[in-house]
C-alpha cells in the first residue's frame, strides 16, 4: 500500500514540476535591485565608513540583494577616483544597526 502511496506522490510531483523554460524564483538566490534607490546609496556610504575608505561614490551601477542570515547587499558601483569597486556586506538587524561583514574592493 504504501508503495502505491509513494508512487502517487511521485507522479503528481513530476507532473506539477514546471518545463525547463519556465524559471521560478530561486529561494536564497541574489535578486537584482534599483542602482538608483537613495536608499542603497545611504546604506553603501554606512558600509564603506566602516572600512575607511577614502574611496568616494561617484555611480552605483549594480545592486543585488539575498536573503541569507538577514539581508547581504552586493554593490557595485564606479568611484569619483575613476575606480570600479564592488561592496557587499550584511544586514541583521536584531543583531544591530551596523553593516555586518563587510567586503570592499576595487579594480
Amino acid at each position: 500500500m504504501w508503495k502505491i502511496a509513494i508512487f502517487v506522490v511521485a507522479v503528481v510531483a513530476m507532473s506539477s514540476a514546471k518545463p525547463a523554460g519556465d524559471k521560478a524564483p530561486c529561494v536564497g538566490c541574489p535578486v537584482q535591485q534599483d542602482a538608483n534607490d537613495p536608499a542603497i546609496l545611504k546604506k553603501l556610504h554606512s558600509a564603506l565608513a566602516t572600512v575607511n575608505t577614502p574611496e568616494q561614490v561617484d555611480q552605483i551601477t549594480s545592486v543585488q540583494t539575498q536573503v541569507v542570515a538577514g539581508t547581504k547587499y552586493i554593490v557595485q558601483f564606479k568611484t569619483k577616483q575613476g575606480k570600479q569597486c564592488e561592496a557587499s556586506w550584511v544586514e541583521q538587524p536584531w543583531i544591530s544597526e551596523a553593516p555586518q561583514y563587510v567586503n570592499f574592493k576595487c579594480e
